[in-house]
C-alpha cells in the first residue's frame, strides 16, 4: 500500500533548495512590497523567523533565474529590474560564525584591538569574491546568450582574461594576487585562502598562515574593486547591478552574546559597508528584528547610519502582520499560494484554486456552532450560573433561552450581573437587551470570552478549526502556519492510516483531527521559546501570562474585561524600569509577545500594549482575538508574572503607591 506523505514535513524547504523545486514551490506574492531588494541601493530586509526573507533572497542567484527561463514561468522580479548579477554570504553556513570560536594572535596588531573582526572582515571579502566569480561562472556555463544578455553578462572569454589581468595587481590585495596570471588562477587562489582559514577554525593548523597575516584586506575594498573591474573590462555592462547578500546577520549579534570582557564589533564591521556608500555594489542583509540595533555604529568611528540614506528597512512583519482591516491584508494571500504550491509539489490531484484552504479545513464555526459542540449533556444548569437571590422569573428566562441558544443565555448572564435590570422596567429581560442591535459591541467584544467559559463550564478545551483559524493563529508568519498545516496532517494520516492512500486533496478534514493538530503546533513553539537567547526566562513569563489571562478570563463572569488576553503600561511606568523596559523589548523582537501602541482611555495618559504571540493561544485555551481594550496593569504585576515576588517586597509602601 502506497504510503501518505505530509507535504509539510519539511517547514524550511525553499531557504536551502535551488532550481526547479524552488521555482514549483516559491509563493512571488511578496515581491511587490519588496521591490527595493531588486533595486539599487543598500536594503535590510527585517523579520522574525520564518517571514520569508532567505525566499526572497534567493531570487538573486543566478541558478534560480535560469530554473524560472527554463521552467516556462515567469521570473517573478518585474523586468525592468532583472539586470544584476548576485553573490552572497550565509553568516552560518559559510563559517564565518567560527570567528568566535577560536582566538587569532597577531603581533602586528596592538594587544588593545581585538584581531577576530579584521580577520572576518578578510574572510568575508574573500568568500563574496568568490561567490561573486561562481555567480558568473554559472551564467557563463549555460552560453545561453538570452539569458546573459538579459542579465548583462558577457560570454566572451577574452573579457574574463583581461579582467584577471587587471584585478592581480590592484592594491586591494595587499600583493596576495602579484604573481597570478590567469582567471582559474586567481580563483584557485581565492579559494585557498578561504580553505586556509578553515583548516585554522578545524584545528588542522596551529596558527592564521604568515601569508594571510600580512596581505589582510580591508572589509568591502576588494569586492567594489572587483565590480568595477567586472565593467571596465566588460564582463558586466555598465548598467548591470551587483547585489550582495547577507544572510543570518542575527548570528553576528549571538556572536558577541558570547564574550563577557569585551565586546567584538562584528556588526558593526557589517555597518561600514553600508556606510561606505559605495556605488559599485548595493547590500542587501537579512535579519531577525532583534539583532538589528536602532543606531547602527560604524567600526571604529562614532558614526551612524542614516535611515534612507544609507539603507533602507522593509520590515515583513510589519507587512504581513494583521490589519484592523483585512483589505490589502497580502498574507492571506501569500499562505493560500503556498500551501496550494506545497500539495501540487507532493502529487495532490484536484483544484488548487483561490479558496484551497476553505476546500481543505472548511469555515470557521459560527459562534453558536461552537457552543454547541462544547456541550456533553443535555442539562444548562452547570453550564448557566445565577446568584440564589435571583427571582424565579430570571432563572426560568435564562434556563429556556440556553436551551434555544445557549450563547445567547451565557451574554444574558453576563449582561445582568454587570448591569441589572431596569428597576422601572422589570419584565426587561424577557426582551434580551443584549441582542439589540444598539448593543451590538458589547455583544460581539463577549462572545470569545463567552465561549471559553463554557467550554470551561463543560470540562471542553476550545475548538480551533477552520481556514481563519489556522490563517490568524498562524500571526502572520509563514514558518509557523506550515507548521499548523504540518501538525494537522501528521494527525489526519496518522487517523487514516488504514485507508487506502487516496492522491486526491482531502476535503474538509475532520475538526477534531484539526484542532488536536492545532493544540500540538501550539505546544512545539511554546516549547520552542526557550530555544533562543534568554528564552527560558520568557517561556516562564509567558508560562505565568498565559495561565493568568486563561484564569482571570474564566472567572470574570461579569465580563466586565473581555479584553484580558492582553495586558497594557503606562510609559511612564515602563521607562521607569529598565530592565522590565528590555526584557519586553526582547519578547517581542522575538516574537513571543507583539507590542502595540495604545490609545489610553485615560485622558493625557500614553501607554503600550503586548499580546502573546497567537500561536500560543491553544496552548493556554484562551481566544486569540483581541476585540476589547487590554488589562491596565503596574509594573508590581510584570514583576509577578516574572516570577519576582522577592522584587515586590522589597518596595516600598511609597513606590507601591506609585504603581
Amino acid at each position: 500500500m502506497e504510503k501518505k506523505i505530509n507535504p509539510f514535513n519539511e517547514l524550511y524547504v525553499t531557504e536551502s533548495i535551488g532550481g526547479d523545486p524552488f521555482v514549483k514551490l516559491f509563493s512571488p506574492t511578496l515581491v511587490n512590497d519588496s521591490l527595493p531588494i531588486f533595486q539599487p541601493g543598500n536594503v535590510v530586509l527585517r523579520g522574525l523567523q520564518g517571514s520569508g526573507k532567505s525566499m526572497l533572497m534567493n531570487l538573486l542567484k543566478p541558478d534560480i533565474f535560469i530554473a524560472y527561463k527554463y521552467s516556462g514561468e515567469e521570473f517573478p522580479i518585474p523586468e525592468q529590474c532583472r539586470k544584476f548579477i548576485g553573490a552572497g554570504i550565509n553568516l552560518t553556513t559559510s563559517g564565518a560564525t567560527d570567528f568566535g570560536e577560536r582566538s587569532i594572535t597577531d603581533d602586528s596588531i596592538d594587544d588593545e584591538i581585538n584581531p577576530s573582526p579584521i580577520y572576518l572582515g578578510d574572510f568575508f571579502n574573500y568568500y563574496i569574491v568568490a561567490d561573486l566569480l561562481n555567480s558568473l561562472d554559472v551564467i557563463f556555463k549555460t552560453q545561453d546568450k538570452e539569458i546573459a544578455d538579459e542579465i548583462g553578462v558577457s560570454l566572451d572569454i577574452n573579457s574574463y582574461n583581461k579582467f584577471a589581468k587587471k584585478i592581480c595587481n590592484e592594491g586591494c590585495w595587499e600583493g596576495y594576487l602579484k604573481n597570478v596570471k590567469s582567471y582559474p588562477d586567481i580563483v584557485q587562489k581565492i579559494l585557498e585562502r578561504i580553505k586556509k582559514y578553515r583548516s585554522f577554525f578545524n584545528y588542522n593548523i596551529n596558527s592564521i598562515p604568515n601569508e594571510i597575516k600580512v596581505t589582510k584586506t580591508k572589509i568591502g575594498e576588494p569586492i567594489s574593486t572587483v565590480a568595477n573591474k567586472l565593467k571596465e573590462c566588460g564582463v558586466l555592462n555598465p548598467e548591470t547591478q551587483i547585489y550582495i547578500r547577507i544572510d543570518q546577520y542575527e548570528e553576528l549579534f549571538y556572536l558577541e552574546k558570547l564574550y563577557t570582557n569585551f565586546t567584538p564589533q562584528y556588526r558593526q564591521l557589517i555597518h561600514k559597508l553600508l556606510g561606505s556608500r559605495e556605488s559599485a555594489v548595493s547590500y542587501r542583509i537579512g535579519t531577525r528584528k532583534y539583532a538589528w540595533p536602532e543606531a547602527p555604529q560604524i567600526i571604529n568611528s562614532s558614526n551612524i547610519l542614516e535611515k534612507e540614506r544609507d539603507f533602507k528597512i522593509i520590515d515583513l512583519d510589519e507587512t504581513l502582520r494583521q490589519k484592523e482591516s483585512k483589505k490589502g491584508w497580502v498574507y492571506p494571500d501569500l499562505v493560500g499560494d503556498v500551501f496550494s504550491r506545497r500539495l501540487k509539489m507532493f502529487n495532490y490531484e484536484g483544484s488548487t484554486g483561490e479558496n484551497i484552504l476553505e476546500y481543505v479545513f472548511g469555515k470557521k464555526l459560527s459562534p453558536e456552532e461552537r457552543a454547541a459542540e462544547y456541550i456533553t449533556h443535555p442539562s444548562m444548569e452547570n453550564i448557566i450560573g445565577w446568584e440564589k437571590d435571583w427571582p424565579e422569573m430570571w432563572k426560568k428566562t435564562f434556563s429556556t433561552l440556553a436551551n434555544d441558544n445557549l450563547l445567547s443565555a451565557k451574554l444574558g448572564e453576563a449582561w445582568l450581573r454587570q448591569k441589572g435590570v431596569d428597576p422601572k422596567n422589570p419584565n426587561s429581560l424577557n426582551d434580551f437587551p443584549w441582542e439589540k442591535k444598539e448593543k451590538k459591541w458589547w455583544k460581539k467584544e463577549r462572545i470569545e470570552q463567552a465561549l471559553m467559559q463554557i467550554a470551561s463550564k463543560n470540562r471542553q478545551r476550545l475548538i480551533w478549526r477552520g481556514k481563519d483559524d489556522i490563517i490568524y493563529l498562524s500571526g502572520g508568519n509563514i514558518l509557523i502556519f506550515l507548521s499548523i498545516c504540518q501538525h494537522i496532517w501528521d494527525v489526519w494520516i496518522r487517523d487514516t492510516r488504514k485507508k487506502k492512500f487516496n492522491p486526491k486533496i482531502p476535503q474538509n478534514i475532520n475538526g477534531e483531527i484539526q484542532s488536536i493538530g492545532i493544540r500540538e503546533a501550539s505546544t512545539f513553539w511554546y516549547e520552542k521559546i526557550s530555544e533562543r537567547p534568554g528564552g527560558k526566562k520568557r517561556k516562564e513569563f509567558i508560562g505565568h501570562l498565559g495561565s493568568f489571562f486563561n484564569k482571570s478570563m474564566t472567572e470574570d463572569i461579569k465580563m466586565s474585561y473581555p479584553g484580558g488576553n492582553g495586558f497594557s503600561l503606562n510609559l511612564k511606568d515602563l521607562n521607569s524600569d529598565d530592565e522590565i523596559k528590555s526584557f519586553l523589548n526582547e519578547s517581542e523582537n522575538f516574537g513571543d509577545l507583539i507590542g502595540l501602541k495604545h490609545t489610553s482611555k485615560r485622558k493625557g495618559e500614553r501607554r503600550w500594549k503586548w499580546y502573546m504571540n497567537q500561536i500560543f493561544s491553544p496552548y493556554f485555551n484562551i481566544p486569540y482575538v483581541h476585540t476589547k481594550e487590554p488589562l491596565y496593569v503596574r509594573l508590581p504585576q510584570i514583576y509577578e508574572w516574572l516570577g519576582e515576588k522577592k522584587r515586590i517586597k522589597k518596595m516600598s509602601k511609597d513606590q507601591l503607591e506609585l504603581f
